[in-house]
């Protein structure tokens, strides 16, 4: 009996932690989306206006494949199913 109520207590606890990295990823895709509202003027007069190169291809992917994967990552983690089926 014993042996259960302590795999029952593991459990509970593996669970809120499951729930506090919902709220700290929500927390840094919020951050992320402020940064980027708050120099976006910026990346677009430097980076956007400036000729093609490497160095301006990896800036913008890293920038904005990090904003894409908090949100898929986000979007996974909210509780929501989305589905679209042709059979509905």
């Amino acid at each position: 009996m014993a042996a259960a109520l302590a795999m029952y207590n593991e459990l509970i606890r593996a669970l809120e932690h499951a729930h506090y990295t919902r709220y700290f990823s929500a927390a840094g895709l919020a951050v992320l989306l402020y940064d980027h509202l708050l120099t976006l003027d910026v990346e677009i007069k430097y980076v956007w206006r400036a000729p093609p190169s490497l160095p301006k291809i990896a800036f913008l992917f890293n920038r904005y494949m990090v904003l894409g994967c908090l949100l898929a990552i986000a979007c996974s983690m909210c509780g929501f199913s989305v589905t679209f089926s042709d059979t509905e």
